[in-house]
C-alpha cells in the first residue's frame, strides 16, 4: 500500500539537479515500498532522476506553464 507520494520539481538552475538527486534514494531507503516518487525537471536532466530512483520523470523546457498543464492531464 502506497502511503506517500512525492513530486520533486527542479525549475531553475542546472546545478539544482545534483543537489536534489539524492532525494529519491533517501525516501525509498526510509519508506521502502510505501513511497512513489515522481520528478519534474528541465529538459536533458531526466536520466539523472531516473537513475536516482524516480518512478516517472517529466521533462519540461522554458515554457513551464504550458508543460505543467500537459503533465497534469
Amino acid at each position: 500500500m502506497v502511503s506517500l507520494k512525492i513530486l520533486i520539481i527542479q525549475v531553475a538552475y542546472p546545478g539544482d539537479i545534483y543537489l536534489i538527486s539524492w532525494l529519491p534514494h533517501a525516501f525509498k531507503t526510509q519508506y521502502h515500498d510505501e513511497v512513489i516518487i515522481d520528478a519534474v525537471v528541465r529538459k536533458g536532466y531526466g536520466t539523472i532522476m531516473q537513475k536516482a530512483g524516480a518512478r516517472k520523470v517529466f521533462e519540461i523546457n522554458k515554457t513551464f506553464p504550458e508543460n505543467l498543464l500537459d503533465i497534469a492531464r
